[in-house]
């Protein structure tokens, strides 16, 4: 018969803002192009991105950051999964932030978990196995660099899970990746899962997740499982939302454990690990991010290019690919409403400018390529 280990709940949040698209690259491609501009400067928004930034750190970084350390002083353990771009952001325009960041860590109770350097859709592209794993060894040295060290728990963009994650988790050197509650995993009642050697699966209850977002904390303390909570999709439920929550949670409302406190874990069910995953909203727990015709044909040529940018060993190039694979490129190109900062407004706009971005940066890569060829052909 199977067994079923009853858990408290992890807290896990993300910190993961975007680097905006530069809005007005359709008019000012020309000139910058004259003017040989950074590439990353070309196609990406400095200016929007600080102002981001500040936005997320007023509405909901700072105040999501008292509240969990409120939470850490009390004894219980919080998770936090912070990106690269989170922290050089800091580092930039909030140092304040940072420090504080760095005294909760050193506290021990507020762990980091490790993600890529840029909260990006690679674990859909069929080719980046390798580029996950190194992004998730490169987040691991930014971490390092801030004063902060990641533990051996990984959590993939989006909470994706698939055979390449498995792999890229295991090459990182982690033994522990927070998953997605899916099918497959749901219809089992995922708790652990051991089916992967010696990788460990720990599976978002999505359904408790959804209910902290929408303030439905009554039946919380009977949650098992991690509930995963992106402090970007948070600043829309308002500055209140946040200590209500965090009140909650340290009044006893969830019993809070460590992540790793079961000593046998088991399942009831048999894994299942699709080799392609579809994308899901996390503000709409079940449903799909269906991607139209456009969306998906410019994620198409996007995962092309991995191979080519890597292949030619520009850094800028390569940077600006992991830049370009940002979820938030992808749901600006939605109509559906969707609770993080949108960069661009209207889905049209945001396609037109992905596509000519992409158009410029595929001339960019393929000119490059070509240059090198014939160097290469001149020195034989």
């Amino acid at each position: 018969m199977n067994k079923y280990i009853k858990l408290v709940a992890s807290l896990v949040i993300s910190f993961s803002p975007p680097l905006g698209l530069n809005r007005g690259f359709i008019n000012e491609r020309f000139n910058k192009i004259l003017n040989d501009s950074n590439i990353v400067d070309r196609y990406f928004d400095g200016k929007l991105t600080k102002e981001l930034f500040e936005a997320y750190t007023k509405l909901s970084y700072r105040q999501l950051l008292n509240g969990v350390i409120s939470i850490t002083k009390q004894g219980y353990p919080v998770y936090m999964a912070i990106s690269g771009l989170f922290l050089e952001n800091a580092g930039k325009y909030s140092p304040e932030l940072l420090n504080q960041l760095k005294d909760a860590s050193n506290s021990g109770k507020l762990m980091i978990v490790n993600t890529t350097l840029y909260g990006g859709l690679y674990p859909l592209c069929r080719n980046s196995v390798e580029e996950m794993a190194e992004q998730l060894k490169m987040n691991s040295a930014i971490l390092g660099k801030f004063g902060l060290k990641a533990s051996e728990i990984a959590v993939m963009p989006f909470l994706i899970f698939n055979e390449q994650v498995e792999k890229a988790a295991k090459a990182s050197g982690a033994t522990t990746v927070i998953t997605e509650e899916m099918d497959g995993f749901s219809n089992h009642k995922f708790v652990y899962g051991t089916q992967l050697g010696d990788l460990r699966v720990v599976i978002r209850n999505r359904k408790a997740s959804e209910a902290a977002y929408e303030g439905m904390f009554e039946g919380l303390s009977d949650v098992d499982g991690v509930i995963y909570l992106e402090a970007e999709q948070l600043i829309n439920r308002g500055e209140k939302f946040v200590s209500v929550l965090t009140n909650y949670i340290s009044k006893g409302g969830i019993a809070l454990g460590n992540i790793g406190d079961s000593t046998s874990p088991v399942t009831t069910g048999t894994l299942y690990v699709p080799e392609n995953m579809a994308l899901y909203d996390q503000a709409y727990g079940n449903d799909l991010l269906k991607m139209d015709f456009a969306q998906r044909t410019i994620f198409d040529k996007t995962c092309k290019l991995l191979d080519y940018t890597k292949m030619l060993g520009d850094a800028k190039l390569v940077q600006v690919w992991r830049l370009l694979m940002q979820a938030d490129n992808y749901f600006c190109m939605s109509s559906s409403h969707y609770r993080r900062l949108k960069t661009i407004a209207d889905p049209d706009e945001a396609k037109l400018l992905n596509t000519y971005v992409l158009a410029d940066f595929e001339g960019k890569v393929a000119n490059t390529y070509i240059r090198k060829k014939s160097q290469a052909a001149i020195g034989h």
